[in-house]
């Protein structure tokens, strides 16, 4: 009879566990920065520090590249010894016909309270370039 009752609650908790779990992922999913990274065939590698203020950005932030509107890298914010740090892939091809580079600039999804944060630092997109040692600082 105590063996019939465990089994029942078991099958209780694993239902409600699948109830909780899905009315969590639609909402966990609706938190979120909603940008939509696009690839072109060269890029260039870019990693910085990333800070708020005076402090670190939080795990679970992430940060996005945009030229001229346009989502061209999506980086996870990583906590390695209390410094946040971003790294990944920003792409973009060579124009030629631009007489001047085109300009990455960044934006910080906050995940804590689903809030964007814009920053004024901007780089210059170089395919095949390394752009590594920088701060971003976001208010």
């Amino acid at each position: 009879m105590v063996y019939l009752q465990n089994q029942l609650v078991k099958k209780l908790l694993v239902k409600k566990f699948f109830v909780i779990l899905g009315f969590c992922i639609p909402l966990a999913a609706s938190a979120q920065h909603g940008w939509n990274k696009i690839t072109y065939s060269q890029s260039m590698f870019f990693s910085a520090e990333v800070l708020v203020g005076k402090k670190p950005a939080k795990q679970g932030d992430e940060v996005g590249a945009f030229i001229d509107g346009e989502c061209r890298m999506i980086a996870p914010v990583l906590v390695i010894n209390g410094k946040s740090t971003i790294s990944g892939a920003i792409y973009g091809d060579v124009n030629e016909e631009l007489e001047e580079p085109e300009e990455v600039e960044f934006k910080l999804w906050r995940e804590k309270n689903n809030t964007i944060l814009k920053t004024k630092q901007r780089v210059e997109m170089k395919p095949g370039a390394v752009l590594h040692d920088y701060t971003l600082k976001f208010k």
